[in-house]
């Protein structure tokens, strides 16, 4: 399906020469296979923790483009990493920081996976990314306007 999708934009799995994995579950890294030409980024703790083949380690706030910034977002798991884009719009393409827009909506978190890290810092991740961008680019689902529900009002951070 992801090959097709991308030729159907006449784009094929070589012309791909970044590819940046958000967190180490195999849905979202079980096509690295396909992109043999890519440089590949994860979070600095990622690659620590995983060690995974030809990673390069990205820090927390490094820009790994002009308009593209890493950000670490620990809840999910705790090596979890989205990207904040600064174009014609702000995106955030938030892993599953982030996992769907109703997710958003409700103040959820996905958090039914064993290595899930923590309740406040998934929080206070989402709200990050919420109040950074425009577009938010969910783990799964479509795109979405962003848009201020009550519970950010309600996340603090603790000092």
């Amino acid at each position: 399906m992801l090959e097709n999708a991308l030729r159907a934009r006449g784009v094929s799995p070589d012309d791909i020469d970044i590819l940046f994995i958000t967190h180490w579950h195999r849905d979202h890294f079980g096509n690295l296979a396909l992109f043999k030409k890519a440089k590949r980024l994860a979070s600095k703790m990622l690659v620590e923790k995983f060690d995974p083949p030809h990673f390069h380690p990205v820090e927390n706030l490094a820009f790994i483009d002009d308009s593209v910034v890493a950000v670490y977002t620990p809840g999910h798991t705790l090596e979890h990493c989205s990207l904040l884009i600064e174009d014609t719009l702000k995106v955030a393409v938030a892993g599953d920081a982030i996992v769907t827009r109703g997710y958003f909506e409700k103040g959820k978190l996905w958090n039914y996976n064993p290595d899930f890290f923590n309740e406040e810092a998934g929080m206070l991740s989402m709200k990050l990314l919420g109040e950074a961008s425009q577009v938010i680019i969910p783990g799964h689902g479509a795109p979405f306007m962003t848009f201020r529900p009550q519970w950010m009002d309600e996340v603090k951070v603790k000092k």
